[in-house]
């Protein structure tokens, strides 16, 4: 499972300008676009929407989901096999500046991974209009 997320995130470090600048639909898959990279990864950057804080600094948000097929690693498997809703449900959120760089799109996958690992929330950038930050120790609203 680890190695899926390692694999996302080196795979968007490669293509920064496809979180930065998202030229998707909402509840598209922003990266990867094509079968084989979806299915050898594992996982999905769905495009879900933007935020803002109140500095004003704009956001995007992405959810990321498993991907179905039979080439998707076998801890995938495994782990979408236990959710109730399969290849629908999110392992947690990534938030991405817009036109950031990147080293935004790295801290933005180093600070999802850090949630996921810990099982909580990824927190979302301060005081935006999302919500406040999820705190350390508090469960996860996206993992079933």
């Amino acid at each position: 499972m680890k190695e899926c997320v390692d694999n996302l995130s080196k795979f968007a470090m490669e293509r920064p300008k496809k979180l930065t600048n998202p030229t998707v639909n909402r509840g598209k898959t922003a990266l990867p676009s094509s079968q084989n990279d979806l299915e050898s990864i594992g996982l999905r950057a769905d495009y879900d929407n933007d935020i803002t804080a109140p500095d004003g600094t704009k956001y995007h948000k992405y959810r990321i989901q498993a991907n179905a097929g039979d080439d998707v690693p076998a801890s995938m498997k495994g782990w979408i096999k236990k959710q109730k809703k399969g290849t629908h449900a999110v392992l947690g959120d990534i938030y991405v500046k817009d036109n950031g760089t990147k080293q935004d799109v790295g801290d933005a996958y180093n600070q999802f991974k850090q949630a996921f690992s810990n099982d909580i929330k990824t927190p979302t950038p301060m005081g935006s209009r999302e919500g406040s930050p999820s705190r350390p120790g508090t469960p996860s609203q996206h993992r079933e």
